[in-house]
């Protein structure tokens, strides 16, 4: 008899790889040899498929996932750095407004100004408006106006650049509100495709417990029915060849029964689920 060409599992029998499907079993008091075989070939290649189907759904299913879960945490990290220091940058901006230095005390000291200068320019034109005789006191007059000219002038400079800095000021305000959105945009975007990949992870895991559940079934049924295959088997002579005991027990699609018997016994009997 031809030996068949199988698949070598990582447990080290060989089986023979066709279309399986699925066939959940209800063991009779007696089972032929003919429908035992069958059953035994119908289960391993079901063993096989559904690590088959474990192996591809990791691949092309938890490894992306694995891999959108890393580039999501690389994110929030270079969000996390933004918004710190987005943070030093309206702090910094609120103490130049309202700091001891900022804008605000720059334009309260400006303002104090205001009514000294207006008093003194009220004083001047009580005494210096009209014509005087007194050329000494006209001279006066006139050292005290250049004084008051000196004064408004550079009063208004002042003016002018607080104005300036009040325009730049606005427009960083705008600048870092506008930033501010843009990360709030992004942080939000971050939070919902959290919870969209939170949902294809759910599903993959459940995905995942239902083909291991489904693997385990196989798993046992393997076993159970290797089990009774081998009943068979200690039955026949110690040196029977495998084309002697499959022709006697029914072919089973792999070599070296008796070994592959034994390690289907005491093959570990399930695979466990952890949900990632």
């Amino acid at each position: 008899m031809k030996k068949r060409a199988g698949f070598l599992s990582k447990d080290g029998f060989r089986l023979i790889k066709f279309t399986p499907f699925l066939l959940f079993l209800i063991f009779p008091g007696f089972v032929s040899a003919d429908d035992l075989s069958d059953q035994i070939n119908t289960w391993s290649n079901n063993l096989i498929n559904l690590e088959k189907q474990i192996s591809d759904l990791d691949k092309n299913i938890g490894q992306p996932l694995t891999a959108e879960k890393a580039h999501l945490s690389d994110t929030d990290d270079l969000l996390k750095g933004a918004e710190k220091n987005l943070k030093i940058k309206y702090d910094d901006f609120s103490n130049r407004v309202t700091g001891p230095a900022g804008y605000s005390a720059q334009l309260q000291a400006h303002q104090d100004k205001i009514a000294p200068f207006n008093a003194r320019t009220d004083d001047y034109n009580r005494r210096c408006n009209g014509t005087f005789s007194d050329r000494s006191y006209v001279d006066a007059c006139n050292r005290e106006k250049a004084q008051l000219d000196a004064d408004a002038d550079a009063f208004a400079r002042e003016y002018t650049q607080l104005k300036n800095l009040q325009s730049s000021l606005k427009r960083e305000k705008t600048d870092l509100d506008s930033y501010s959105q843009g990360l709030q945009d992004r942080r939000k975007d971050l939070s919902q495709a959290t919870l969209d990949w939170a949902a294809k992870m759910k599903k993959y895991n459940a995905d995942r417990s239902d083909l291991i559940a489904s693997y385990n079934h196989a798993l046992n049924q393997l076993k159970q029915l290797s089990s009774l295959y081998n009943d068979c088997v200690k039955n026949l002579p110690p040196d029977a060849t495998d084309e002697y005991i499959k022709h006697h027990c029914g072919n089973v699609q792999f070599d070296n029964v008796r070994e592959n018997l034994q390690k289907l016994q005491n093959i570990k009997p399930e695979m466990v689920i952890t949900p990632n």
